[in-house]
């Protein structure tokens, strides 16, 4: 497939879980993970197919814009790597693009994991969450694994961007050239991305109890149930 029939399918994920909604707002809160999906797609077909869309309708998505330009990084830095790659696991794909997708494809998977929908919710405040992710970063941008990568991008599959980085890392530690005009812009992105997620009053982590099914947001000075 080329990368348009990627962006397509991107733009329909998640994928609708062999499950029954226990609840009204499982239900509700999966709808608005596709919606943030399908938004980050439309930022995708405008930069990389050349799409138009109206600037009324631009207004409305603005807030997933980031996030897409962190997809869009995603799939820039699977473009560099994978041609340079050796790990096995990257290469069971068969372009560039389909590696990216399946890197966003896991995501989506593991928001649903997260969101309570699939799996055991994550109920955290975003500000702590992302935070801990910020450290994350600042020990790649290092060159660098943190430990929350280095102990997934073991030799299998199981977390793509974690093989992904950890080649990356590899590559960006001989190679000045790949450092300044790929694996450079990649950590600005992603930090970019975590920063206005944790700035934007719009954007709030959300969850459904795995007693009640009732939804769970993050808000500021909301106190978070325990579980």
């Amino acid at each position: 497939m080329d990368l348009a029939s990627y962006i397509c399918l991107f733009g329909e994920l998640p994928a609708k879980p062999d499950i029954i909604f226990d609840s009204p707002d499982q239900e509700k809160l999966f709808q608005a993970i596709k919606l943030r999906y399908k938004s980050i797609s439309n930022w995708l077909e405008m930069w990389l197919l050349d799409y138009t869309y109206p600037e009324e309708y631009l207004a409305k998505i603005q807030v997933f814009k980031p996030e897409a330009k962190f997809s869009l990084a995603n799939y820039e830095l699977a473009k560099t790597v994978y041609p340079r790659t050796k790990n096995p696991f990257l290469l069971k794909f068969n372009s560039p693009e389909s590696l990216w997708f399946g890197i966003e494809h896991q995501f989506s998977n593991i928001a649903l994991e997260l969101s309570g929908i699939t799996g055991y919710p994550e109920i955290i405040g975003k500000r702590k969450g992302i935070t801990s992710q910020l450290k994350a970063l600042e020990v790649l941008a290092e060159k660098e694994c943190p430990p929350e990568i280095e102990g997934k991008a073991q030799p299998d599959e199981d977390f793509l961007l974690g093989n992904l980085m950890a080649e990356a890392v590899s590559i960006a530690t001989v190679d000045p050239n790949f450092e300044e005009k790929s694996y450079t812009p990649y950590i600005k992105a992603w930090r970019h991305a975590l920063s206005y997620t944790r700035d934007c009053p719009q954007l709030q982590l959300a969850s459904v109890h795995p007693i009640t099914g009732k939804l769970i947001i993050t808000e500021k000075h909301k106190k978070l149930p325990k579980m």
